[in-house]
């Protein structure tokens, strides 16, 4: 059982789905997406890190060809729904995407394998090995009875369809790593792009005619910029993208005594990124690029001009698909993870719908009880979805496609939103440049301030007084509703403290008063007072003459942290006073956790549990070989329950340290298992929350 985060949004009600889906990979998942509406339809999990997109092909009904990263596996699965047709194990994770061509699917690894598939089946029906990995998707060169692939250095090679086996090497003399897309066939020549330089690219026009092809050089042409995209073949007309955000066309021609490749006009962009770039070609000498945003070329007589008009404002992380005459794209954008798929007319550059997929889940936190509990997640698009038990019953819908606030977020946001709960139940979400800002919601997610703040926050808000401390970089502030940021006077870092220095946490201590620690290790005690005027008064000041990396641990009365040499410590959470110390084997490597008396330490591939009553005996360590926690242990009874990033629950004896039950999800964890009174809930990169409390009571390894 599983819910998916997934906002849906739509200018149009009136729309009627025709049946047909579009597809996108978002962190780990395959969706399925109506074409017409823009709803999800269907979620398969594939792992992280997809060698190519979703691939349409055309099998005993419309399909789809993923590759499944967890599993390594060749996936065959239906369009309509995402249901498997088959699965294919595979020797080495492919470099490119697969060519099919008349029932075949032929395949290069990264092991130097060349497989060729039965496209129905998926049975490997013929493959050859290399002695160097094989680079992008194969070619099909003309005459389409041999294809053309790359090594990873130095050679190309020849190998024809029926029978499957090697016909030709030929030198090209390319150095390792320098090819980062395909071979692209042109009528009786194929193109070789070779990334030799850092500012341009070395484009090598080889014969490719027919199966008794030379591949002999027959011209170079250098391009400006390198190549790390696909170029569009339209006609006599290539269009070639190179890096930063440049288009340059040329004609091409195999004809005898001609040059081969004729560059014709080029453009770029004005303030370019270096991202991924996504083209379509259309009639006339039109051209789409999504890249940083999408646009519209036209090739004339005088170059390539471009349309005012852009839309889609966002890294692009896929390559477009058509549909008559509406393009779908996804994208990211630089504050946050997830994808943002949607429709665009391409004509009218205008869209109509949109779905965040693969949604990038921040935080949750629960609320109420009994029958009336809920959990409220915070996205990192600004979106705040609630959820109840009932969301995860059979009959409802796998997908939350609504939030209950939208939180409105400055343009351009270049870095992610964070969030934390303050003391009094409610939730903070804040962001920084380029234009800070903090926003209180209720502990349901209902919105109920927004406050623009003067600069970007070093660590979460806490509550003193009447007001909001806000720890600004070697300053911290207080917000007081209808009194702004200026009624109280400001603590300020000594001028002699570096500018690198940050705060790392603030904790409350007190209704009057918190505890602020900074990245070099002080830790100081301040107290809010109204007399004679408002201000932060220093109580004490702790330098520990060791940097801080990693927040500390707050318990009821008592506070834990590690500085970088090893050091642990237990201080009292009012007078700071010590209470224990211990050196550990190693540094921590993540924030400490404290529940009643027992502490959490993560460091070197290990987590420990110490009884801070008892002089910080420990009581035992876990084994996380190559893992670390996607966030805190959650107690249940006398149960740990441990969220692992490679997407592992596991169910720890409090006690003894016993691993009693563990389950994997299909996807890695993005946090802490979520502890609701009556079911248990792990978020995946996906976006996705599982229940996991029936799973969790099975002993043993169960698998969602």
């Amino acid at each position: 059982q599983s819910v998916t985060l997934s906002l849906h949004t739509r200018s149009r009600s009136n729309e009627v789905s025709d049946g047909r889906n579009v597809f996108a990979s978002a962190n780990g998942s395959c969706f399925g997406i109506d074409s017409i509406t823009g709803d999800p339809i269907w979620r398969r999990p594939t792992g992280l890190d997809a060698p190519f997109a979703p691939m349409t092909v055309a099998g005993s009904e419309p399909s789809l060809l993923l590759y499944d990263t967890r599993q390594n596996e060749l996936l065959c699965i239906t369009q309509k729904n995402g249901n498997l047709v088959w699965r294919q194990p595979m020797p080495s994770r492919p470099t490119g995407k697969p060519l099919v061509y008349q029932g075949q699917i032929i395949i290069s690894c990264s092991g130097g394998e060349l497989l060729n598939l039965d496209l129905l089946k998926g049975d490997i029906v013929s493959q050859l090995k290399f002695a160097q990995p094989l680079v992008g998707a194969p070619a099909l060169v003309y005459g389409e009875q041999s294809i053309a692939v790359p090594g990873f250095e130095a050679v190309i090679y020849l190998v024809s369809l029926r029978p499957f086996e090697c016909q030709k090497v030929a030198s090209l003399g390319h150095r390792p790593g320098t090819i980062q897309i395909p071979v692209i066939s042109m009528g009786k020549l194929l193109l070789v792009c070779e990334n030799d330089r850092a500012d341009s690219a070395l484009l090598y026009i080889l014969d490719g005619n027919g199966q008794n092809a030379t591949l002999n050089e027959l011209e170079q042409v250098r391009i400006k910029g390198q190549v790390h995209s696909v170029p569009v073949l339209r006609g006599k007309q290539m269009f070639f993208p190179t890096v930063p955000e440049r288009i340059t066309a040329f004609t091409v021609t195999d004809e005898e005594g001609k040059r081969k490749l004729t560059e014709i006009a080029s453009a770029q962009l004005q303030d370019p990124l270096s991202c991924q770039i996504y083209l379509s070609a259309g009639s006339g000498g039109q051209l789409w690029m999504c890249s940083s945003a999408l646009r519209k070329f036209t090739l004339q007589n005088t170059g390539i001009t471009l349309d005012k008009k852009k839309i889609a404002d966002g890294l692009g992380s896929q390559p477009m698909q058509l549909i008559g005459n509406n393009l779908y794209l996804a994208r990211r954008l630089l504050s946050s993870n997830s994808v943002i798929f949607s429709i665009a007319n391409r004509d009218e550059m205008s869209s109509t719908w949109k779905s965040i997929l693969g949604t990038d889940i921040i935080a949750t936190y629960s609320y109420g009880a009994g029958d009336q509990q809920g959990l409220v997640c915070i996205t990192s698009d600004g979106d705040i979805f609630r959820l109840r038990e009932n969301d995860f019953e059979s009959g409802e819908s796998p997908f939350k496609e609504k939030s209950s606030t939208q939180l409105k977020l400055p343009e351009s946001l270049s870095t992610p939103l964070q969030s934390s709960r303050l003391s009094n139940g409610k939730i903070a979400v804040y962001c920084g440049a380029p234009q800070p800002t903090l926003w209180i919601l209720n502990q349901f997610g209902q919105l109920e301030e927004t406050i623009d703040i003067k600069s970007p926050l070093d660590a979460p808000p806490v509550l003193i007084g009447d007001g909001i401390a806000l720890p600004f970089r070697k300053r911290i502030a207080v917000y007081r509703k209808g009194r702004g940021l200026d009624s109280v006077l400001e603590h300020v870092l000594p001028d002699d403290v570096d500018a690198s220095v940050s705060w790392r946490q603030l904790i409350p201590s007190d209704k009057d008063q918190c505890i602020a620690i900074t990245s070099s290790g002080q830790i100081i005690a301040l107290q809010y007072r109204t007399s004679p005027v408002r201000h932060l008064a220093v109580l004490s000041v702790t330098d520990k003459k060791q940097p801080i990396d990693f927040k500390a641990g707050v318990g009821k009365d008592a506070l834990a942290v590690a500085d970088a040499s090893g050091e642990l410590q237990v201080l009292d959470l009012k007078s700071l006073q010590p209470k224990a110390r211990l050196q550990l084997e190693s540094p921590a490597t993540s924030e400490l956790w404290l529940t009643d008396q027992y502490l959490f330490v993560q460091s070197r591939q290990k987590l420990s549990c110490f009884n801070i009553n008892q002089g910080l005996e420990k009581i035992w360590d876990i084994d996380l070989p190559g893992v670390s926690l996607a966030g805190p242990p959650a107690v249940m009874k006398n149960q740990l329950l441990l969220s692992l990033q490679n997407g592992k629950v596991q169910s720890v004896d409090l006690q003894t340290g016993k691993v009693a039950a563990e389950l994997v999800a299909p996807l890695p964890a993005i946090g802490s298992v979520v502890n609701l009174e009556n079911f248990l809930l792990v978020p995946t990169v996906d976006g996705s929350l599982y229940r996991i409390d029936q799973a969790l009571q099975q002993k043993g390894q169960a698998s969602l």
